[in-house]
C-alpha cells in the first residue's frame, strides 16, 4: 500500500492495490502497525495438554493462519493461509509455533502452563475478539468438547462475513459515508494541546507502553465514551480526533458472533458533544437519535482520503475461558493511542497504550484528565460538560487554597520613602547623569510639587510628561503623596497621542518636564513645569489612600486598536517593589533605567531602588545611543543588573563586541530579559560573551504588576519563565477557566496581589479579567492570551499568543517558530516574521538585523520549511524601528519590506 498521508503528517485511509478491501479491513489499515500481544495461563493443564489442542483450534481458523502478499510499490489483499509450524524452545520447557502474523509459545508451569500470543506485523487478520475465540475453542478442546471442527465448521466463515458487510452497505442498511452528512474534518496540525503532550509523531514503530487509571464507584460506557468525547473536544475545540473500535459481528446476526477474523472496525467520531449540554441531556439526544435511525455521533467506517483519528477507543477486555487468568494483554497500533474502559466490580479501568514508550507520563496525564472528568459527570450529570473539572477535587481543592491564602501587605512606598528619609536624609536616592539627589533633596522636589497638587488630589490623575530622571521620578511620588494615580508620557510620542491619553485618562495635571513637547491639553488640566526651580518643600506625611486605590496607570494595547488604561493598585505596586528590592536589589547593585517610562519595567527600575534603601541610576546616555550607553555600562562598579527586551539586549551585546577593542560588559552579574521571548541564538551568544553572568527570563503582562513569574535559564534547558514571584500564581486553563493539569497545554492565567483591579473603562475589561473555576470555589485572574503548559519541575513553558498565530494553508503556526530557526542562520542576529496582508492574500515576511544575505536566507528556509510556511521575502536592516516604548514597531516593518507584493 503506498504510504499516504495529511499535509500535516497524520496518515490517511487508503486502498489496497489488486484487491477490493472490506471497509473494515481498510479502516484497519489506516494504522499499518500492529502488535497484539496476550499472556494467560490455565491451570490443571501442562504445555504437553495445551499443544495439540492450540495445534487443532489454529487448523480449524485459516483466517489466522494468513499472510499477506507483499509487493514493491503496494499490499495485495489476498490472504494466502500458511501451514502451522512447531518447534522445540532452546530452554526445553515448552513449543513456540509459528502459523502467518501469529506466534504462539506453550510453556510448563509447576501446576498448569502458560500461553503467550504475539500478532505483529500485518494488521488484517486478527483482532481481540478473534482472540477470545481462539482461546474459547482451546479450552473447549481442552474439556474433551471437540464438536468445533472444520474450516467452517460452527465457526462463521470469515469471508462470507466480509461479503455480508458489502452487501448491508450497498443496501444502505448501514450508512455510507457521503449520506452521513459531511465527512470528519481533515486534522492537518495535531492541537496545540496534544502537541504539547507529546502525542504526535506515533506512526513508527517502538517497543510500546501501556498505563493504567481506576476510577472507584459505578460506570457506565456511554458514560466513559462522553467523558472522553468531552475532553479531547476540550483540547481540540473542534471534533475529537477518536474513533471507536466497534466489533461488527453483532451487526451480522447471531450466527456471525462467532465468526473469527478482523470485524473489529475504526468508526470516527464526525463531530464531538456539545459543550453546553449536560451529560444527562446529551446521552438522552443521542438515545433519541439512535432511536430514530439517525446516528449522530460515529459514522461505520473510515473513508478513503479521511484522516486517521489519533485516538483509538476500545471499550472491551479479551475475554479468557473460565479456569483461565489473564496475565497482561496489549494492543499497540501504530499512529494511535488505543485507549480503553472496562467495567470490573470496583468501578472502571481506564488504560492507554501507545507504540512510543517516551509517552507514558503524557498518557498518565490523559488518563488522569479523563478520570477526573468522568467522575465530575457522574457526580453532576446536569452539568454542563464545558464545566466539569479535569482535575480530581483533591486537586482543586489544594489549588484553591494555594491562591486564595492571603500574602502579607508591603509597606507603602511613600511611608518607607519619609522614614528612610528620617533615619539617613544625606543617603543618596538618585543620580541623574552628573548630579545625585540625595533622600532629602529628592523628598523637597516631591513637597514642591505636591503643593501644586494642593490637598484634595486623592482619586485624580497625574499626567507626567518626561524622560526618566529627577523631574519625572519626583512626579510619580508627587502624584501618589497626594493620593493621586500617576499616568507616565514620553517626549517621543506625537503630540496627538500625547493630547489624547490625557483627554481620556481625565488627568486634572500635567507635570511636563523640559523636553516635553507642545501638547494642547483639555481646560480642566493644569500644567505645572518640572524644571526643578521651585523652592524644596516638606511633602508632610503621605495621604493614605485603599489598598486597591490606582497608583497609575499604564498603558497597553486595547482590543479595539486604541490604548487601553490599566490600573495598578497601590497594594500591587508596593508588592512588587518589595519583591524587587528583595530578590534583585537586596545587595545594592547597579540597575540602570533602561526601560521606556511607558514600560511597566521601568516601575522597578526607577522606584525599585528606592524601596530598597538604596539608589536610582539613570544614564546619562538615552538608550538609543547604543554606542554611549554600552561606554558608560561597562564603567559601573559592581556586579551591575540589567534588564531589558531582549532585542535591545542583543543590540548592546553587539554594539560592544563592533568596538574596536571590544568593550567588556563583563560586569553585567544578572541579566533580566523579559518583554520578548529570547531567542536560542541571543541565549548562546551572550553565554559566549558573559560566561560567568545569571540569565533570567521574565515574564507578566501588564495587568499583573509587570513581572509575575521569573526563571533562571541554565544551558541545555529548555527556555522557560520559571515559577510565580511576588506572590502570583501561573495557572494553565482552558478558555472557561477549569484548571489543567501539568504537560497540559492551555491559556495562560494570572492571580495574585499585582493583579490590576481592571482598565480606567470597564467597557474594555470584556473577557480579560474573569474567574478561574475550582470546584466550587472561584478566584479573580486575568487571562494573559499566552500559550503555555507547566513542565514536569513546574516551571512555565510559553508557547505563543492566541492573537498572533497564523493559519497558513490549514496550518496553525507561531511565528516565534520561524523567527527562532531564522534566528540560527549565518549572519543573522535577530528575526522577527510578520504577516502581509496588503496584497490578494496573506503572506509571512521575514526580517532580520545582522550581516546576511537576503536571497540566502531566504533559499535556506525554502529548504527548512514546509512551502505554506516558506516567507515570501526576507528584508536586511540596520536595527529593528522602536516604538516610543522601546519595543519593535512590527508595523513599521512593513513598509521596509524589499519583497513585492503578491
Amino acid at each position: 500500500m503506498t504510504s499516504r498521508t495529511t499535509p500535516g503528517g497524520r496518515p490517511v485511509a487508503a486502498p489496497v492495490a489488486g484487491h477490493d478491501l472490506s471497509p473494515f479491513q481498510r479502516a484497519t489499515l489506516a494504522y499499518p502497525h500492529r502488535r497484539f500481544h496476550a499472556v494467560v495461563e490455565r491451570r490443571g493443564a501442562g504445555a504437553g495438554d495445551l499443544l495439540p489442542a492450540v495445534l487443532a483450534a489454529l487448523e480449524a481458523m485459516p483466517v489466522l493462519r494468513c499472510a499477506l502478499l507483499d509487493r514493491p510499490g503496494a499490499r495485495e489483499g489476498r490472504q494466502q493461509p500458511q501451514p502451522s509450524r512447531h518447534q522445540l524452545s532452546p530452554d526445553g520447557r515448552g513449543w513456540r509455533l509459528t502459523a502467518g502474523t501469529l506466534e504462539v509459545s506453550v510453556a510448563d508451569l509447576a501446576d498448569g502452563a502458560r500461553l503467550r500470543l504475539e500478532v505483529s506485523g500485518d494488521p488484517l487478520f486478527a483482532d481481540r475478539a478473534t482472540v477470545g475465540l481462539l482461546l474459547a475453542d482451546i479450552e473447549s478442546r481442552l474439556a474433551g468438547r471437540t464438536g468445533r471442527t472444520g474450516r467452517t465448521g460452527r465457526w462463521g466463515d470469515f469471508f462470507a462475513v466480509a461479503a455480508r458487510h458489502r452487501a448491508l452497505l450497498d443496501a444502505e442498511r448501514l450508512l455510507a459515508p457521503e449520506r452521513h452528512g459531511r465527512t470528519p474534518r481533515t486534522q492537518s496540525t495535531p492541537s496545540p494541546a496534544l502537541t504539547a503532550l507529546g502525542l504526535d509523531g506515533l506512526t513508527a514503530r517502538g517497543e510500546g507502553v501501556r498505563v493504567e487509571h481506576r476510577v472507584a464507584g459505578p460506570g457506565a460506557d456511554a458514560f466513559a465514551r462522553l467523558a472522553l468525547e468531552a475532553l479531547l473536544r476540550r483540547l481540540t475545540d473542534d471534533a475529537p480526533p477518536l474513533a471507536e473500535l466497534v466489533d461488527i459481528r453483532g451487526l451480522l446476526g447471531p450466527v456471525r458472533q462467532a465468526t473469527p477474523g478482523p470485524l473489529t472496525q475504526a468508526v470516527p467520531h464526525v463531530a464531538g458533544p456539545r459543550l453546553e449540554a449536560s451529560a444527562r441531556s446529551e446521552l438522552a439526544r443521542r438515545a433519541r437519535e439512535a432511536a430514530a435511525g439517525r446516528p449522530s455521533v460515529l459514522r461505520p467506517a473510515l473513508a478513503e482520503g479521511s484522516a486517521v483519528p489519533l485516538f483509538l477507543l476500545d471499550q472491551g477486555e479479551l475475554a479468557v475461558p473460565p479456569g483461565w487468568q489473564l496475565l497482561r494483554w496489549s494492543e499497540l497500533r501504530a499512529g494511535a493511542v488505543l485507549l480503553r474502559s472496562v467495567a470490573d466490580p470496583g468501578g472502571l479501568r481506564l488504560s492507554a497504550e501507545s507504540t512510543n514508550a517516551r509517552t507514558a507520563v503524557a498518557l498518565r496525564t490523559l488518563l488522569a484528565m479523563w478520570a477526573a472528568l468522568l467522575t465530575d459527570m457522574v457526580a453532576h450529570p446536569d452539568r454542563p460538560l464545558q464545566l466539569l473539572s479535569v482535575l480530581p477535587s483533591s486537586e482543586l481543592d489544594s489549588l484553591a487554597t494555594q491562591l486564595t491564602t492571603l500574602r502579607e501587605p508591603a509597606e507603602d512606598l511613600c511611608t518607607r520613602l519619609a522614614r528612610l528619609a528620617d533615619q539617613d536624609p544625606a543617603a543618596p536616592a538618585l543620580r541623574d547623569g552628573r548630579q545625585t539627589l540625595s533622600r532629602s533633596d529628592l523628598l523637597g522636589r516631591v513637597g514642591a510639587l505636591a503643593h501644586e497638587l494642593g490637598g484634595g488630589a486623592a482619586g485624580q490623575v497625574v499626567a507626567v510628561l518626561a524622560r526618566p530622571g529627577a523631574g519625572l521620578l519626583a512626579g510619580y511620588l508627587a502624584a501618589m503623596w497626594r493620593g493621586a494615580a500617576f499616568l507616565p508620557l514620553s517626549p517621543d510620542e506625537p503630540p496627538a497621542e500625547l493630547a489624547e491619553a490625557i483627554r481620556r485618562s481625565g488627568a486634572t495635571v500635567l507635570f511636563a518636564g523640559p523636553d516635553a513637547p507642545h501638547v494642547a491639553v483639555p481646560g480642566r488640566t493644569a500644567i505645572v513645569a518640572l524644571d526643578g526651580g521651585a523652592a524644596a518643600q516638606d511633602p508632610g506625611r503621605p495621604t493614605p489612600v485603599p489598598a486597591r486605590a490606582a497608583a497609575c496607570l499604564l498603558r497597553t494595547p486595547g482590543a479595539s486598536g486604541g490604548p487601553e488604561f490599566v490600573r495598578i493598585p497601590r497594594a500591587g505596586l508596593d508588592n512588587h517593589l518589595r519583591w524587587a528590592a528583595e530578590e534583585i536589589l537586596a545587595d545594592h547593585p547597579p540597575f540602570p533605567v533602561l526601560a521606556s517610562a511607558l514600560c511597566d519595567a521601568s516601575l522597578k527600575q526607577l522606584l525599585g531602588p528606592l524601596y530598597a534603601g538604596g539608589a536610582t541610576w539613570v544614564p546619562t546616555a538615552r538608550p538609543h545611543e547604543r554606542a554611549a550607553m554600552v561606554a558608560e555600562l561597562s564603567t559601573a562598579t559592581g556586579p551591575l543588573v540589567l534588564n531589558c527586551l531582549p532585542s535591545y539586549w542583543s543590540e548592546l551585546l553587539h554594539e560592544a563586541e563592533a568596538q574596536a577593542p571590544p568593550l567588556a560588559l563583563s560586569g553585567v552579574a544578572r541579566l533580566l530579559l523579559g518583554g520578548e521571548a529570547p531567542g536560542r541564538a541571543l541565549l548562546q551568544r551572550t553565554r559566549q560573551a558573559l560566561p560567568a553572568a545569571q540569565i533570567w527570563n521574565l515574564y507578566g503582562p501588564t495587568e499583573a504588576t509587570g513581572t509575575a513569574s521569573m526563571g533562571l535559564l541554565l544551558p541545555g534547558q529548555e527556555t522557560h519563565v520559571g515559577h510565580g514571584v511576588a506572590g502570583a500564581h501561573v495557572v494553565v486553563a482552558d478558555a472557561l477557566g477549569n484548571p489543567l493539569p501539568p504537560g497540559v497545554h492551555g491559556e495562560v492565567w494570572l492571580t495574585g496581589p499585582g493583579l490590576s483591579p481592571g482598565y480606567l473603562h470597564p467597557a474594555a475589561d470584556g473577557a480579560a479579567f474573569a474567574e478561574l473555576r475550582l470546584g466550587q470555589a472561584r478566584v479573580s485572574a486575568y487571562r494573559s492570551g499566552d500559550l503555555g503548559v507547566i513542565g514536569r519541575s513546574g516551571q512555565l513553558q510559553l508557547d505563543g499568543r492566541l492573537d498572533t498565530r497564523l493559519e497558513v494553508s490549514g496550518r496553525w503556526i507561531e511565528p516565534a517558530g520561524i523567527e527562532q530557526l531564522t534566528e540560527g542562520l549565518k549572519g543573522v542576529r535577530d528575526a522577527l516574521v510578520v504577516t502581509d496582508d496588503r496584497g490578494r492574500e496573506g503572506v509571512l515576511r521575514v526580517f532580520v538585523v545582522g550581516e546576511a544575505e537576503p536571497t540566502r536566507v531566504l533559499g535556506q528556509l525554502r529548504q527548512l520549511l514546509p512551502a505554506p510556511l516558506t516567507p515570501a521575502s526576507v528584508t536586511v536592516l540596520a536595527a529593528f524601528p522602536r516604538l516610543a516604548s522601546g519595543k519593535v514597531d512590527r508595523a513599521a516593518l512593513l513598509a521596509l519590506t524589499t519583497g513585492a507584493l503578491v
